[in-house]
């Protein structure tokens, strides 16, 4: 699907969401990072070229939401996928204001998923 690696970061997900991820971007060329909260996300940010960002809104330290819009003030633009285990209104008005590119509900599904970061990688990677 890519003609060059690119990374993921996939930050906050539990072990089965990160198998699925990591089912779906493997064969896309992706290479994989994992964060298990916002601050060793923010951190692998500033110093890895990372092209897909999948935040899990429930993190222990910071929302996931609370830091792409520290991400989105301090880096360069990356299109980030939220996931949730809490698929509220507010989440979602909350998803829509910070721009994530698409809310995902947990636990995922692989024909959702793929469909999600299908679309993304189509859209900002051609």
């Amino acid at each position: 699907m890519l003609e060059r690696p690119r990374a993921a970061l996939l930050s906050g997900q539990d072990a089965q969401s990160e198998s699925v991820l990591r089912r779906i971007l493997g064969p896309w060329g992706f290479v994989t990072f994992q964060a298990p909260n916002a601050q060793e996300t923010i951190e692998i940010v500033a110093r890895e070229q990372v092209h897909v960002l999948v935040l899990n809104v429930e993190m222990p330290d910071m929302s996931g939401l609370d830091t792409y819009r520290v991400l989105k003030l301090s880096t360069r633009f990356v299109p980030c996928v939220l996931t949730t285990q809490r698929m509220t209104r507010r989440v979602q008005m909350e998803a829509l204001g910070v721009d994530a590119f698409s809310l995902i509900p947990k636990p995922l599904r692989l024909d959702r998923a793929r469909r999600t970061l299908e679309s993304l990688v189509r859209k900002y990677y051609g």
